[in-house]
């Protein structure tokens, strides 16, 4: 010890010098660590030494030995503190603690002297003086009470000093009460107002003026120490909880005070007395866990030298030492069986053996019964006349897929089961396939094999016919076949989803078979949905018609597309649209370019045209354009076509609105910019050229005297599509109208009030349609 002094003194005289700051650290103390993790039972602290320096750098002896708390080990209930360590001949003193001291165990800590939470240090270095901190915390989740019987230095309510979610009592057994850092609100854990505080020598009038302080009155209570004499009584509370109804373990404290099976009681004691008290194995249960005030002790608990209980396996005792306060007592117990229900669901059963005796539990009907742990059970499966077996379920899980099956010579399932739990078989009648055919007069044939059993349905047309399709077995195989003519074409759909692109094609042209082959439930390709097998209940529709071909129209912005039809008919869309051409028509597909723009560039297929040398494609008076096509003038190869007008902007003007009213009533048109126009049917057809970036264009028709029938969208009735308006529902003097915000209508469009009794009904055919509009933008345009 005096080498490693001499040693501690040259450097700090060396520091000295070399600062040169003679007499500057008179009377001050510097501290230097001398061992680290010095165990002393379940204690580990690190201990410094502290030297004196008077005036003229002379050292005087030792003068403070301090040892700081790093951690708590073992699984005491209760720790002490002591006031001081000894270490290598020397006296330490306890007064301070350093880093996050955590255990679960601990129940009460107390500390025998001063204790210091944060606190600042000099330290001899080789430049000098320097300042280092030990700044320390408790985490001990499970302690209840802390007792400090010397002053308390830097404490706080918070993770950085007690963070103990379960503590309940703080005893300050000095008259000199701490002054706390923090506030209760920064203790993340909320155990604010849970805490009571004991202090000792203070009046009533001292204690009042505590509670009103800031820290101080966020305590639950604080309450004066008196000590309880012996002979006063404490409380032991004891719960003993069952497993499965019934099933619970024994408790015991003497002959007259113990819990059997289950529930919870109040027992008493002398305080400061030992407690000893057993627990053993019920009928069908185990302890499991035995908690004492939180702290589980089974692991501790020991055989007893006699056996305290009547009819009862596996006692077990522990002794409760100096009992201070009310003690919980939690005992959990665990079952030596399993606990299993059998149900089967309505068209099945099922059987199993139970003590020699055949068990039936009917569909709609459940049977409960136990096993001893690790004991296995054979359930056997039995679908109905009329049923298959569906899903098989453990605890309200589908664990069909991982659940081992034995298919038996009757042809019931046989399962084996363990671990107990909530077991259901589900079953569900035999699936059917529902075959529909409309059209053609080829052979449409549904084949069910397995085995060497071949069943064949033919499918006529108009008439459904309905296959029975039993669980599916290894080597069973299904097939569709339908055969059609050169001039035909098929679709399919299986509970009304297209599916016709999951057959096989033979040959690729002529008179063609159209073949679907599963030979397992999960047919792959019918990968456009999730898990498709083949075997569950099904809708099969055939359609064989007239074989046709389709026309895709497509345009680089908002311009309109117009399908004229082989009998004159029309129908009109922005940006795209699409029809079906059958053999030996012809198509006129138009498009009308926004107002400013022009044809810049026409493809066929995606692949450009020269379009002043291309005969199909015609330029129209009204500045449309039109293009002519034939049913074969669309190769079999595609069965489709696509045409792609290229519109490019050839002055500064925007899009063009039309509005026209039949009503009497006003149309009140607002723009983006907030100019409003109004007008009725004396002004037929208003126009509306509009810039790039206006896109608030609403028209509100005033419905007063007139009825409105319907909103028209260039043609197409759009009275109920949130798309294009929104139906406000206001009402004003002049009478309820709805307003129609059409802002997200972007190309040249023409929006049409119609009134009952329009006079825009320019054919006469009891409609406003395409057609009608045409002639009058056509005037219009003229007038223009």
């Amino acid at each position: 010890m005096a080498t490693k002094n001499l040693f501690m003194k040259l450097i700090l005289l060396f520091g000295l010098v070399t600062a040169g700051v003679q007499g500057a650290w008179a009377d001050r103390y510097l501290y230097m660590l001398i061992k680290d993790n010095v165990e002393y039972g379940d204690l580990t602290f690190d201990v410094y030494n502290c030297e004196s320096v008077g005036d003229g750098y002379s050292f005087k002896a030792p003068s403070y030995y301090l040892a700081v708390l790093k951690s708590i080990g073992g699984n005491a209930d209760e720790v002490v503190v002591p006031a001081a360590v000894e270490y290598d001949g020397e006296t330490y003193r306890v007064g301070a603690v350093d880093g996050q001291v955590t255990n679960n165990s601990v129940y009460k800590l107390t500390f025998e002297s001063d204790i210091n939470f944060y606190r600042q240090l000099p330290r001899v270095s080789e430049t000098g003086e320097t300042e280092f901190t030990l700044s320390g915390s408790l985490y001990l989740p499970n302690l209840h009470k802390i007792v400090f019987k010397g002053n308390v230095e830097n404490m706080r309510y918070d993770t950085h000093r007690l963070n103990c979610v379960n503590l309940k009592e703080i005893y300050f057994m000095n008259n000199v009460l701490p002054t706390f850092t923090g506030t209760w609100s920064d203790y993340s854990t909320s155990v604010a107002g849970n805490i009571t505080a004991y202090v000792v020598n203070k009046t009533e009038s001292e204690l009042n003026t505590l509670r009103a302080k800031p820290v101080w009155k966020e305590f639950k209570a604080i309450l004066l120490y008196t000590p309880n004499p012996e002979g006063v009584d404490v409380n032991i509370y004891v719960t003993v909880e069952m497993t499965s109804l019934g099933q619970g373990v024994m408790f015991q404290i003497d002959g007259g005070r113990y819990i059997y099976g289950s529930g919870s009681k109040l027992f008493q004691t002398i305080i400061h007395s030992n407690l000893t008290f057993y627990v053993a194995d019920g009928s069908k249960a185990t302890p499991k866990q035995v908690f004492v005030n939180g702290r589980d002790v089974l692991p501790l608990m020991e055989v007893p030298e006699t056996n305290p209980f009547y009819n009862s396996a596996n006692p077990k005792v522990y002794t409760i030492s100096n009992v201070s306060g009310d003690t919980y007592i939690r005992v959990i117990a665990e079952d030596l069986v399993d606990q299993y229900t059998v149900s089967a669901g309505q068209g099945g059963s099922v059987k199993f053996d139970f003590n020699g005796v055949q068990q039936t539990v009917e569909g709609g009907h459940s049977q409960s019964f136990q096993l001893a742990k690790g004991e296995s059970k054979s359930l056997t499966i039995r679908p109905d006349e009329h049923f298959v077996f569906d899903r098989f379920w453990r605890d309200g899980i589908d664990v069909t897929d991982v659940t081992t099956f034995t298919k038996q010579i009757d042809g019931s399932l046989a399962t084996t089961v363990e671990g107990g739990g909530q077991y259901l078989a589900t079953f569900k009648p035999v699936p059917r396939q529902l075959f529909s055919r409309y059209g053609g007069d080829g052979n449409v044939v549904f084949t069910q094999k397995r085995g060497s059993v071949t069943m064949p349905y033919n499918i006529p047309d108009s008439e459904p016919v309905s296959v029975p399709l039993p669980a599916w077995e290894d080597g069973d195989e299904i097939m569709l076949s339908i055969e059609v003519h050169a001039d035909e074409k098929v679709r399919v759909t299986r509970n009304g989803m297209g599916v016709t692109e999951m057959f096989e094609v033979s040959p690729a042209t002529g008179d063609r078979t159209y073949t679907f082959k599963a030979e397992e439930p999960e047919a792959t390709r019918l990968s456009m949905e999730n898990d498709i097998n083949v075997w569950d209940e099904a809708t099969w529709v055939i359609t064989i018609e007239k074989a046709y071909k389709i026309i895709n129209a497509y345009t680089n912005n908002d311009a309109l597309v117009t399908f004229v039809r082989p009998d004159g008919s029309a129908i009109a869309k922005e940006n795209s649209q699409h029809a079906m051409i059958y053999e030996g028509e012809t198509y006129t597909v138009k498009f009308l370019p926004r107002h400013g723009e022009e044809l810049k560039g026409f493809e066929i297929d995606w692949g450009p045209i020269d379009i002043e040398n291309e005969s199909r494609l015609v330029k129209n008076e009204d500045g449309s354009y039109s293009f002519t096509v034939t049913y074969d003038d669309i190769p079999i190869a595609e069965d489709a076509i696509d045409l792609v007008g290229v519109f490019e902007r050839s002055s500064a003007a925007g899009r063009v609105f039309f509005v026209a009213t039949t009503g009497t009533d006003y149309v009140d048109v607002t723009r983006s910019n907030g100019d409003r126009v109004s007008f009725n049917n004396r002004v037929a057809m208003q126009m509306f050229d509009l810039s790039e970036s206006e896109n608030t264009f609403e028209v509100k028709p005033f419905t007063n005297l007139d009825e409105v029938e319907k909103v028209l969208l260039n043609g197409e009735d759009v009275t109920n599509d949130s798309r294009y308006f929104v139906e406000t529902g206001s009402t004003t003097q002049g009478g309820s109208y709805v307003s129609y915000d059409f802002g997200s209508v972007k190309g040249n469009s023409i929006i049409q009030i119609v009134y009952k009794n329009s006079q825009y009904d320019t054919n006469v055919d009891g409609r406003v349609d395409i057609s009608d509009v045409t002639k009058v933008v056509n005037k219009i345009l003229e007038e223009e």
